[in-house]
């Protein structure tokens, strides 16, 4: 396996992994087959890769090579498949963010309902309030827009609406802080009964 300059970290400890399960997996073949697994008795020369005599096989070696033989003890598994997995980044527990680290962005709420709010019409369109668990929602309607919702409510049995805009600004009411929905976006969808299933 030849590797390129510039070759990753990544890329080499992979390929090292690779050639390291290869040799690996050829050397149990090797040493699982009957003929060698017969060449292990006691006083037999070990030869190295290089064919010199290294060692001698001992008394525990040839007696675990005969079991192997009459199949008393199972030949070792091959090397697992997986690749190794990369380490993961250290990463510190919190950082503060800079100034460059930050990009703009729009912060929007949606919102969704089911039954027609009682708008109080003003010059701009239809103002419609819309309580949440958390705080009223107050948007102003275009009067095309209005005329959508107020048709699907007369069309339509059920029906859902989501409303969709920039988050304005808090201001105060008899009913305590609302938040003002600016640029609303409504969409309408009918909403049909499941079908009821036979027993």
């Amino acid at each position: 396996m030849i590797l390129t300059e510039g070759t990753s970290k990544d890329q080499r400890a992979t390929a090292q992994w690779v050639l390291s399960r290869m040799l690996k997996q050829a050397l149990a073949y090797y040493c699982s087959q009957p003929a060698y697994l017969e060449a292990m008795c006691e006083g037999a020369p070990r030869i190295d890769l290089d064919g010199t005599v290294a060692g001698e096989v001992n008394a525990r070696e040839s007696e675990r090579a005969a079991a192997q033989l009459r199949g008393e003890i199972k030949p070792p598994k091959s090397p697992s498949s997986k690749p190794p997995t990369p380490p993961a980044p250290k990463l510190p527990k919190d950082a503060p963010l800079t100034e460059d680290a930050i990009v703009p962005g729009r912060l929007e709420l949606t919102l969704k309902f089911n039954q027609l709010p009682k708008a109080v019409q003003i010059k701009d369109g239809m103002k419609i309030g819309i309580q949440t668990d958390n705080a009223l929602v107050v948007a102003t309607l275009r009067p095309k827009t209005w005329k959508k919702l107020t048709k699907a409510n007369s069309d339509w049995p059920q029906w859902v609406a989501a409303l969709s805009g920039k988050l304005g600004a808090q201001v105060p009411t008899d009913q305590g802080p609302a938040i003002l929905l600016e640029e609303p976006n409504l969409q309408v969808f009918e909403k049909k009964p499941k079908p009821a299933t036979s027993a």
